[in-house]
Protein backbone atom coordinates (compact mmCIF):
# COMPACT_ATOMS: atom_id res chain seq x y z
CA UNK A 1 0.00 0.00 0.00
CA UNK A 2 1.18 3.55 -1.02
CA UNK A 3 1.51 6.17 1.25
CA UNK A 4 -1.26 9.02 0.53
CA UNK A 5 1.40 11.62 -0.69
CA UNK A 6 2.30 9.25 -3.07
CA UNK A 7 -0.97 8.84 -4.97
CA UNK A 8 -1.89 10.23 -7.93
CA UNK A 9 -4.58 11.86 -7.33
CA UNK A 10 -6.14 12.93 -10.75
CA UNK A 11 -7.38 9.55 -11.39
CA UNK A 12 -9.81 10.39 -9.09
CA UNK A 13 -11.20 13.35 -10.37
CA UNK A 14 -14.85 13.95 -11.97
CA UNK A 15 -13.26 13.76 -15.59
CA UNK A 16 -11.35 10.15 -15.30
CA UNK A 17 -13.79 8.62 -12.62
CA UNK A 18 -16.88 10.11 -14.19
CA UNK A 19 -18.92 11.39 -11.44
CA UNK A 20 -16.36 11.29 -8.15
CA UNK A 21 -15.28 14.33 -7.13
CA UNK A 22 -12.98 13.94 -3.92
CA UNK A 23 -10.38 11.90 -1.72
CA UNK A 24 -11.12 8.74 0.36
CA UNK A 25 -9.79 7.22 3.54
CA UNK A 26 -10.34 3.55 4.01
CA UNK A 27 -8.97 1.36 6.77
CA UNK A 28 -7.10 -1.91 5.29
CA UNK A 29 -6.02 -5.07 6.81
CA UNK A 30 -2.23 -6.14 5.17
CA UNK A 31 -3.02 -9.76 6.63
CA UNK A 32 -5.56 -12.12 7.40
CA UNK A 33 -8.77 -9.98 8.23
CA UNK A 34 -9.99 -7.33 9.91
CA UNK A 35 -13.16 -5.82 11.65
CA UNK A 36 -13.24 -2.20 12.58
CA UNK A 37 -16.34 -0.65 14.10
CA UNK A 38 -15.05 2.97 14.13
CA UNK A 39 -13.02 5.18 12.66
CA UNK A 40 -12.66 9.27 14.02
CA UNK A 41 -10.22 11.43 12.14
CA UNK A 42 -8.92 14.62 13.71
CA UNK A 43 -6.98 17.77 12.68
CA UNK A 44 -2.92 17.66 13.57
CA UNK A 45 -2.59 20.43 16.40
CA UNK A 46 -1.53 23.74 15.16
CA UNK A 47 2.09 24.66 15.58
CA UNK A 48 2.96 27.86 18.11
CA UNK A 49 5.34 30.11 18.00
CA UNK A 50 7.46 32.24 15.78
CA UNK A 51 7.29 31.55 11.71
CA UNK A 52 4.09 29.28 12.48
Amino acid sequence: MLPPAELDGRYLSTQVATGFTGRVIGLSATEGGAAFDWFEQRPLPRPCGPGS
